[in-house]
């Protein structure tokens, strides 16, 4: 296994950043914890509820994840912008590329 004895606890709100040397299972954690797989062994809880009994969109719509390395699926800037949150309307869509100040980015592409 890539993770040995891991107990993390985060507070509601609280930010976390991981750090650390390749291979270190930084990814994993990320992949554990939204479920793009289940654990092998042990158990990951959100609010003392193994995340293995809910639904992944459920989890995903709970925990935000920014990862510091940039790339667009092979989908249009539109459906790129909306992986997220594929039911947003365009409009919430505009409005949160300016917050983020990308909409002069978007604009270029």
């Amino acid at each position: 296994g890539v993770i040995d004895n891991l107990s993390l606890k985060i507070a509601p709100g609280e930010r976390v950043g991981l750090i650390g040397r390749s291979g270190a299972g930084k990814s994993t954690l990320v992949n554990l914890v939204l479920r793009l797989f289940d654990v092998q062994d042990g158990k990951v809880l959100i609010d003392g509820q193994d995340i293995r009994n809910v639904s992944q969109e459920s989890v995903r719509a709970a925990i935000g994840f920014v990862n510091q390395d940039t790339s667009l699926l092979h989908r249009s800037v539109r459906e790129n912008l909306k992986y997220g949150r594929q039911s947003a309307s365009d409009e919430a869509m505009v409005s949160a590329a300016k917050a983020a100040q990308i909409d002069d980015v978007i604009a270029g592409l």
